[in-house]
């Protein structure tokens, strides 16, 4: 298994920032963010009308892909169905996908469009958040796709040997998250988590179960603090870094020396926690010089840091870096909350 996004939507000041966490927002619509309908944190992704986002594996081959979120929808008076999640290859061409239809059930269609007779026989509600769960095996044929559903954790559509092929086409494949197409309101997602892997195992323990994204903010120094703040010292470095949302250059730690490393203590996890899948850093950094450079994320567990992939930089715009543990590093078993809650996190430079 391969975690490729973790996301709560939380560190964003502006809708374009999330491309460089690898989105591609849809030419003919941009979404927004919301901090009022939101399951948890700072704020949620919007769709409105004609708005698509995109995630794009690079390819996928013939393994499973995995994407759950939570999803929100404050209108049930729709001339259209909506088709809010959908495979897509390189030239667009639509693969399996769900459909949100004018009766308020979920559809599963397969490629292009194919009508597969899989319609739940529950109906969601306005103003409610479901937690939506799907996971699909793609292979490069007509009759060997596979597709599961999960509402709240309970199986309400499957898709065996369908037209659901991930392309007949040898280019990327996405997934794309669409607003609604015959709503006056707006479909609204949270705590979106995708991940692909090579497809082995049972096809039912690809699923999680129903996943809070949890974003914690710096609250303290860490062990080292080898970057200076923009207050020109190096002494409360964390409080230049603890927004929720970047604030660009209005508060910044800055070094041009490789190997320094600034790192960071963080709030507590929630307690109520059964599983924790991984822990991803993520850091904004800006090069501001055409000297080459090259950062890497830093987790400190248990008095060692262990670095993440190293990360090029180009100049003159504030990049997301991020880097996936999906074990603790210190003991290659699955993190626990005390782990976490004792851990730092930061940033070294490498280049």
């Amino acid at each position: 298994m391969t975690l490729l996004l973790i996301d709560s939507f939380d560190s964003y000041p502006t809708i374009m920032d999330i491309v460089q966490r690898g989105w591609s927002p849809y030419a003919s619509g941009l979404p927004l963010f919301d901090t009022v309908i939101k399951k948890d944190g700072y704020q949620s992704l919007e769709l409105q009308f004609n708005d698509a986002i995109f995630f794009e594996f690079s390819p996928l081959l013939a393994g499973r892909a995995y994407v759950s979120f939570w999803f929100y929808f404050d209108d049930d008076t729709q001339s259209a169905n909506s088709e809010f999640l959908q495979l897509v290859n390189a030239r667009n061409t639509e693969h399996c996908h769900v459909r949100l239809r004018t009766d308020l059930k979920l559809e599963l269609r397969g490629q292009t469009g194919t009508d597969l007779g899989l319609v739940s026989s529950q109906a969601l509600v306005k103003d409610t958040w479901y937690h939506i769960e799907c996971v699909m095996k793609m292979t490069n044929s007509t009759t060997s796709g596979d597709f599961v559903l999960k509402v709240d954790g309970a199986e309400w559509l499957s898709s065996t040997g369908d037209d659901c092929q991930y392309s007949s086409y040898a280019g990327a494949v996405a997934l794309q998250f669409s607003g609604p197409a015959g709503f006056d309101g707006a479909f609204y997602m949270d705590d979106m988590v995708i991940w692909d892997d090579s497809g082995s195992g049972d096809f039912s323990d690809a699923f999680m179960g129903m996943l809070r994204v949890s974003s914690l903010e710096p609250n303290g120094n860490g062990t080292t603090n080898n970057f200076t703040g923009s207050d020109a010292d190096s002494v409360d470095n964390y409080l230049h870094v603890d927004e929720n949302t970047h604030d660009t250059d209005t508060s910044f730690n800055e070094s041009s020396t490789v190997t320094d490393v600034d790192l960071y203590a963080f709030d507590n996890s929630p307690g109520d926690v059964d599983t924790i899948h991984a822990v991803q850093a993520s850091m904004w950094v800006k090069k501001d010089t055409d000297t080459i450079r090259g950062v890497k994320n830093v987790a400190r567990v248990n008095s060692t840091n262990y670095l993440g992939t190293e990360r090029w930089l180009a100049n003159g715009e504030y990049v997301m870096i991020t880097n996936v543990w999906e074990l603790n590093p210190d003991d290659a078993a699955a993190w626990e909350t005390a782990d976490i809650d004792a851990a730092e996190f930061g940033i070294q430079i490498t280049t």
